[in-house]
């Protein structure tokens, strides 16, 4: 090995060690403290400011959790506060006194939790409801020492109520599709706007998170009362995944033809409705 290789190799090892020494000690972000337990990177613990005990958040080995993770807790990929949104909410109540408001948060394909729970982190006084339809997912969702602070349900968002089965994909825990029933794994379908009727009276719609794996082709296909209640949908586009289905092509539709603004930001697509958040920021005032 010659003398570059040598020290390629060397600062190769100094980035690690650093990286694993600031996750030990802890890095400061939106949602308060992270810290990494231990040295595999099962247990991590996140400290939100004021809070009396850290929340710990726990990970599945050798699954897509770590990655999924990364991208939500680390990343911060579903932080809501850039421009336009918090032009819009500063004209009205201000970001502080929005983030404590009692708001509905519905997440579509949960995974274990944890963009549910950076949500709630972000929001401490909302309604966060997580919605999964893996039932391993939904498992570890349910055992998370966070999961009484949200409300977890086994479903899978659809437009209409129709059966519907479950079946892995080359991408892992992160990547498990929905499809029409076939005599599959079944799952219930449960719609937005139900979830809406049962929570929206104590707490306004504010955000809705769609991340289904190309099942946003039938949630956008019809019944979207719902989308003109929420300020704020954020969605992770699955067209890369069905090469020649254009499975996005309902809810770019269906945000087209209401007056929302759009943003990419984060590898996710952002709609944003000025009215209703405009409103929303009022209504906190």
């Amino acid at each position: 090995m010659g003398a570059a290789q040598i020290l390629s190799a060397a600062n190769r090892r100094w980035r690690s060690w650093r990286r694993d020494a600031a996750l030990s000690r802890g890095i400061s972000g939106s949602v308060g403290t992270v810290r990494r337990c231990d040295k595999v990177g099962s247990v991590w613990q996140i400290g939100p400011e004021n809070a009396i005990e850290p929340v710990e958040v726990r990970l599945r080995p050798s699954t897509s959790d770590a990655d999924v993770f990364g991208e939500v807790i680390l990343q911060e990929a579903y932080n809501p506060w850039f421009k336009p949104i918090t032009t819009l909410v500063e004209a009205g109540c201000g970001v502080e006194a929005l983030s404590q408001k009692a708001v509905l948060i519905v997440d579509c394909g949960a995974n274990i939790g944890l963009s549910s729970l950076y949500f709630r982190l972000l929001f401490p006084n909302a309604q966060v409801v997580s919605v999964e339809a893996d039932w391993e997912n939904f498992r570890a969702l349910c055992s998370q020492p966070f999961a009484s602070a949200i409300r977890p349900v086994w479903a899978a968002v659809n437009d209409r109520v129709e059966p519907l089965s479950v079946e892995p994909s080359e991408y892992g825990s992160w990547g498990t599709r929905v499809r029409i029933s076939d005599g599959g794994s079944g799952v219930a379908a449960v719609r937005i706007e139900d979830l809406f009727a049962e929570l929206g009276d104590t707490h306004p719609p504010f955000l809705v998170k769609v991340d289904i794996e190309g099942s946003e082709e039938r949630l956008f296909r019809t019944n979207l009362e719902w989308l003109d209640r929420t300020p704020i949908v954020v969605i992770e586009l699955h067209d890369w995944m069905f090469p020649g289905s254009p499975v996005s092509a309902n809810a770019l539709r269906a945000f087209a033809e209401r007056n929302r603004v759009a943003v990419t930001r984060n590898g996710h697509f952002w709609s944003i409705s000025p009215d209703l958040l405009g409103e929303a920021a009022r209504r906190s005032h």
